[in-house]
């Protein structure tokens, strides 16, 4: 059965199936600009992919070190920078914002 098919059979639609879908920078507000800005500074990295879907944003960074330790001040930085989540792995952070 093709993935179409399926879809129908279990009543779900295409947009249902995806979660989120890749934007550029200039797809985001500026408040979100601003935030992703902050992001990449506080990394010391470079932007990889921005997705925007029905959970927020997430963005995906290829920060400049691949080992990442953190004292207690930058838990704190990254705090008042307003993120969801942090998830690391290897050289990339994504965060949910």
């Amino acid at each position: 059965m093709k993935l179409k098919e399926l879809l129908k059979v279990k009543n779900i639609s295409e947009a249902k199936l995806n979660e989120a879908s890749e934007i550029e920078f200039k797809e985001l507000d500026s408040t979100k600009q601003k935030q992703v800005q902050q992001f990449v500074k506080f990394f010391g990295g470079k932007i990889n992919t921005i997705w925007d879907g029905i959970h927020g944003n997430i963005v995906d960074i290829k920060m400049s070190e691949k080992n990442w330790r953190m004292d207690t001040q930058d838990l704190k930085d990254l705090i008042s920078l307003k993120i969801r989540w942090i998830e690391f792995d290897n050289q990339t952070v994504s965060i949910g914002f």
